[in-house]
């Protein structure tokens, strides 16, 4: 009995160092030279795809907007430092510089550009090569069709990173 204690004793702390080992892999994963590979997105108004809420059955404005969309992220490299500061460089674009950290249960990195906009974004992987990130943006503060009532716009993206 006395050698069972000891043995769950040991398989106890060996779990608890591990947990923390997870934790720390996690956040030295994220540190490093990443760049955009993919982004996928959907965009919805009023829950309704956005060709269906605009009437546009031939798809062309949705074309247009993801081709603009992913215009936007060509080229971007995220360089996350060990300080936890981070530098996000696009082509004829100022540098953007904030912070970073990986919230406690390593599920969402928290990106805070320190003026007023922060980020939350689920890690949806992560390896030592390659990063998931999932965002889910709801804006109801424009009127898309002119009827006197703002639309809700919700935008969802999973951007694949690596490094």
């Amino acid at each position: 009995m006395k050698n069972l204690k000891i043995i769950l004793i040991a398989v106890f702390t060996a779990f608890l160092f591990q947990s923390c080992s997870e934790d720390e892999s996690q956040e030295s994963k994220i540190i490093g030279i990443w760049k955009v590979d993919n982004i996928e997105f959907d965009v919805s108004i009023n829950d309704q795809g956005f060709s269906e809420f605009l009437g546009d059955d031939s798809g062309v404005l949705e074309t247009l907007l993801v081709s603009e969309i992913e215009g936007e992220f060509e080229n971007i490299t995220l360089d996350f430092k060990s300080d936890n500061s981070y530098e996000i460089t696009s082509p004829n674009e100022p540098t953007e510089t904030g912070t970073w950290t990986v919230s406690s249960d390593g599920r969402e990195l928290i990106i805070d550009e320190g003026r007023s906009y922060s980020g939350i974004y689920k890690i949806k992987f992560i390896s030592n090569t390659s990063l998931i990130l999932n965002s889910e943006e709801i804006d109801d503060s424009q009127d898309w069709n002119s009827d006197g009532e703002t639309e809700e716009v919700k935008i969802m993206f999973d951007l694949y990173l690596i490094k």
